[in-house]
């Protein structure tokens, strides 16, 4: 009897700690669109953790720049910022999962850069989603403020981890 309910105590502990955590430690990551065609660039690092219903991402460092070489030179609201998992389409790529949105509308123009510092985002996950067939990308959301075609002055930017970032894991 006693042998039993330890054991049933063991197996309960091990589920337990089996859906807490999918990776045994948080894995470093960068994400970076810098040196890209984007008018807004941006450079993410930090550590990520997978978890059996999502993955905790948290940046120590972030920071979106606006290149001096794009065409367009007047003002951009920078207004949201979101996290999420992207993969393979017949057409390119989409993103599948990604995190609540969050705020940032800061004003920039060209040659300007904005600091947000640390970030922390919680990126939901499917069942059946295979993580060696995704990786990371950051979605910018801006408007551009200034100039005649304002009804067509939101636009979007991304950067993004490596690609087999989750192939890596150590399980």
């Amino acid at each position: 009897m006693r042998h039993s309910l330890l054991l049933v105590l063991l197996l309960l502990a091990a589920s337990t700690m089996a859906q807490t955590s999918v990776s045994s430690e948080s894995q470093a990551v960068k994400i970076s669109s810098l040196n890209t065609p984007f008018a807004v660039q941006a450079q993410f690092s930090g550590k990520f953790r997978v978890y059996s219903s999502g993955i905790a991402l948290e940046f120590e460092k972030s920071r979106i720049t606006i290149s001096e070489n794009c065409p367009y030179k007047g003002r951009r609201l920078i207004t949201t910022l979101r996290v999420g998992l992207a993969t393979r389409t017949e057409k390119g790529w989409e993103i599948v999962n990604s995190a609540p949105a969050i705020a940032i509308q800061r004003v920039v123009k060209a040659n300007d850069s904005i600091d947000l510092g640390e970030l922390k985002f919680l990126i939901p996950l499917t069942e059946h989603l295979e993580l060696s067939d995704h990786w990371f990308v950051v979605q910018i959301d801006e408007t551009s403020l200034d100039g005649d075609d304002l009804e067509n002055a939101d636009g979007v930017s991304f950067a993004h981890s490596d690609r087999k970032i989750f192939t890596r894991l150590l399980y």
